[in-house]
Order: C-alpha cells, then sequence, then structure tokens
C-alpha cells in the first residue's frame, strides 16, 4: 500500500503535465465580411493543426486542445484567395502568438499584425520580452543597414567586418 501511495506521488507532477487543455481564440479585426477567411496554424503535440474560419463583421473565433502551450501563427485572408495562394504571398498580415488554456481575446482597428492580445499571461511574457529587446535589436538593426550600405570591397575588407563582431 505504502508502495502504491509512494508511486503515485512520484507521477503526480507528470500527470498534470500531461493534461491537455483547451483553448479559445476570440478575435475582432476591423469589420471584414466574407469573402475573408482567418487561419490558425499551430502544433498540438507532434501534430501541426491547419484551422480556419470565416469572418462577420471582423468577428472570428477558434477553438481547440492542445497538449501543452505553445507557439501559434494567426493569418487574415482579408480577400479570400485561399490558403494556398496566401502562402506564397510576401506580405501577408499575420501575427505570431502563444496558446495556452484558457481564452485569449484579440483585438484590432485594422489588422492582425497590430493586434493587441489579452488574456494570455505567455503572451503578456512574451510582449514583456520583446521590449526588453528591442535596444538590442535596433543596434543590430542600424549595424546591418551600415553594414548593407558598404561597398562589396568594404565589406570582403577584415578590417571593416572587425568593426562588427
Amino acid at each position: 500500500m505504502k508502495n502504491r501511495i509512494s508511486v503515485l506521488l512520484a507521477t503526480m507532477p507528470f500527470l498534470a503535465f500531461a493534461q491537455e487543455g483547451s483553448f479559445t481564440l476570440v478575435s475582432k479585426v476591423g469589420t471584414y465580411n466574407k469573402p475573408a477567411k482567418a487561419y490558425l496554424m499551430y502544433r498540438n503535440g507532434v501534430k501541426t493543426i491547419t484551422d480556419s474560419t470565416n469572418v462577420k463583421a471582423g468577428s472570428f473565433q477558434f477553438t481547440g486542445k492542445l497538449a501543452a502551450p505553445g507557439k501559434a501563427t494567426l493569418v487574415l485572408d482579408t480577400k479570400g484567395i485561399g490558403w494556398t495562394q496566401l502562402r506564397k504571398q510576401r506580405n501577408v498580415d499575420a501575427l505570431n502568438l502563444y496558446l495556452e488554456a484558457g481564452t485569449i481575446t484579440l483585438a484590432s482597428s485594422d489588422s492582425v499584425s497590430k493586434a493587441k492580445i489579452t488574456g494570455s499571461t505567455l503572451n503578456d511574457d512574451n510582449i514583456k520580452f520583446q521590449e526588453a529587446l528591442m535596444p538590442v535589436s535596433l543596434k543590430f538593426a542600424a549595424l546591418n543597414s551600415e553594414f548593407a550600405a558598404a561597398t562589396p570591397e568594404q565589406q570582403k575588407d577584415a578590417a571593416f567586418r572587425a568593426g562588427f563582431q
């Protein structure tokens, strides 16, 4: 009996981690209607999920189950050209976010890429992390622009390149 209780207590943390969670992503982006469609891509365990839904008056919603919290990409197809054609385009209205158990709300007056996410601890933490990285990202972008503006001969020069390390 003691042995069974010990085994149960030892496995409880793993059982809690293995439990699935349900998510709901409620979105309001502009005033788009048919043929607009929204796509959500995420992983559930080893399976990649691509889900889609119609947009009505800018509103759309996704629900699903998650083996664990994880990254997702939300894409808004405002013209209804379809996922196959949308994937070939460069300038797509998209947002990377995290899915976790519970209700996540996304809102924007015009685009998914500018949306504000609420109701999600992971997304709140990610925003804080991105803000903390901003000074480094800006410095990197400036250095990258400076290097790109140099002539090909300068870019090949070891002394010039050393200034960027």
